[in-house]
């Protein structure tokens, strides 16, 4: 997820010209020991408040890709230089807000954040992970493998078999998972993650380009998908992103829950890696047997600023009613 392949597709797909590079580089020695990734929202644009994110993040909701795990890069043994530094380039900046989402809790940037603003980051998510050699189904609750048993039993009855797609057919396959989420959130009123443009575009390209660093499994029944998981990967990762299934005839038989399993059993990687869920009743606590914190950051650098901001739009909005 924090790959240079990622951010920049990222910046093909959603970089603004309003937006402005504020980046920062600690040198010592004419080496660089530290990279912070910072770039500026509304700079220039004097009745909105300016927001600081990093780079892979701060696209419109709609059409969020969602990146986790961004951190400042530091070189091991600079860490306490690096930070010292960099929190005082970070007070200079004049921005309203800094946010920064799905940070590890241990990342750079939580301790950066600490050192410049003496701010106490609150826990508020947790990445749920499993150690595939580690996992085994007997660690689900009794229900949970109740429950896989039925839907197994009742996918022998369809002939189903579960398989990793090749290469050669993701482009095909995408196409059914996409139907499949968009149906399943539309009927549930809401507009789905691949409803924007841009969204489908950003994972076409990476589909296109960088195939050796995508992966899916699937449920077949007749040689068709009736369920699709979608993953990222690197050499010991595999990073669940989303999924589709058949939400008419098999979606009484539990085809997330039999496909995450088969695909955990199947995996080749040393983790697979449900990433950020929310700390009370994630469906990702079910399978995770490494659990570490993430935190959501929003930093508040000009609270009367933004807070005029917010009254002035609640004021706009109810003038259009």
């Amino acid at each position: 997820m924090n790959s240079l392949v990622w951010l920049n597709t990222w910046y093909a797909h959603y970089w603004q010209t309003s937006w402005q590079l504020h980046s920062i580089v600690i040198y010592q020695n004419d080496n660089i020991i530290a990279i912070a990734p910072f770039y500026c929202q509304n700079e220039k644009k004097w009745h909105l408040p300016t927001l600081l994110y990093p780079l892979g993040q701060g696209e419109p909701e709609s059409a969020e890709v969602a990146s986790e795990y961004l951190d400042i890069l530091i070189s091991p043994g600079y860490k306490d230089i690096a930070l010292k530094e960099l929190a005082l380039c970070l007070r200079l900046m004049k921005v309203d807000q800094i946010i920064w989402r799905a940070a590890l809790s241990n990342s750079h940037i939580c301790a950066l954040i600490t050192c410049a603003f003496k701010y106490n980051i609150q826990q508020n998510n947790t990445r749920y992970l499993v150690e595939t050699k580690r996992w085994s189904i007997r660690e689900l609750s009794r229900n949970t493998r109740s429950r896989h048993k039925r839907s197994l039993n009742q996918f022998q009855q369809y002939s189903a078999k579960c398989v990793w797609i090749k290469p050669e057919n993701f482009k095909d396959y995408y196409q059914t998972l996409v139907s499949f989420h968009q149906i399943r959130w539309q009927e549930k009123g809401q507009l789905g993650a691949f409803f924007h443009p841009n969204f489908n575009a950003f994972h076409q390209q990476l589909l296109l380009n960088n195939s050796d660093s995508i992966k899916m499994s699937a449920i077949l029944v007749d040689g068709k998908a009736i369920a699709i998981n979608y993953y990222l990967s690197d050499a010991t990762t595999l990073y669940f992103y989303q999924c589709g299934w058949d939400d008419g005839q098999y979606s009484k038989l539990s085809p997330g829950l039999a496909l995450h399993i088969w695909s955990i059993d199947n995996c080749n990687h040393c983790y697979y890696d449900f990433m950020m869920g929310s700390n009370q009743d994630s469906y990702k606590s079910k399978f995770s047997n490494v659990k570490i914190d993430m935190v959501n950051l929003k930093i508040n650098l000009n609270p009367i600023r933004l807070f005029a901001y917010k009254v002035l739009e609640k004021w706009k909005l109810a003038l259009t009613k």
